[in-house]
């Protein structure tokens, strides 16, 4: 894209604040993870700082996991804007309330067309020690740490259009304006 994606609008709103907004109308703790060289302040909300600068989702992740603290973690890409109330709904629905912060590590995460969306899903706070072991050995993915928790997938095939669009270019934000549709 060229530039900070998350400031990127869409609806005259930027695209963190969109992603912001959805968990906000879902969850009582909203924050916002960013690198040591952003500042989202104007934004509003809380603000957490990435550990690992240039490490990519991964870190972001396990910046988050570690604000989060007992509680399990959704995460919201901001450059999914097609994700709303009823895509983070059906995912949190599917952990059933899981709050077991003693047991495995483990994820709900969102599935469409075979494909996971590791940057829209639910996090159990045991997933905080395998991120952070990864990124100590270097490794960036988090993919990776899919690979290595109990996973779930929620499937969204019955969404349309695809809630999944990612942002990557000015073609896709404009693509971007109409919103997801339960399909019957």
């Amino acid at each position: 894209m060229g530039r900070d994606k998350a400031r990127l609008a869409l609806g005259g709103v930027a695209l963190a604040r969109r992603a912001m907004d959805v968990l906000g109308a879902v969850l009582a703790d909203v924050a916002l993870v960013a690198g040591s060289e952003r500042d989202y302040s104007d934004l509003g909300g809380v603000q957490v700082r990435d550990r690992h600068p240039g490490a990519g989702p991964l870190a972001g992740l396990e910046a988050a996991l570690g604000w989060a603290g007992s509680r399990p973690l959704f995460v919201l890409a901001c450059d999914l804007p097609r994700v709303g109330r009823v895509v983070v709904a059906r995912v949190l629905e599917r952990a059933g309330g899981r709050r077991d912060p003693g047991g495995a590590a483990w994820a709900r995460v969102a599935r469409r067309d075979g494909r996971d969306q590791p940057l829209c899903a639910l996090y159990s706070p045991r997933c905080a020690p395998v991120a952070a072991s990864l990124l100590a050995a270097g490794r960036r993915s988090v993919h990776e740490l899919l690979a290595r928790v109990e996973v779930e997938a929620v499937t969204f095939d019955d969404v349309t259009p695809d809630p999944f669009l990612n942002v990557n270019t000015p073609a896709d934000l404009q693509a971007a304006g109409g919103g997801p549709e339960i399909r019957r």
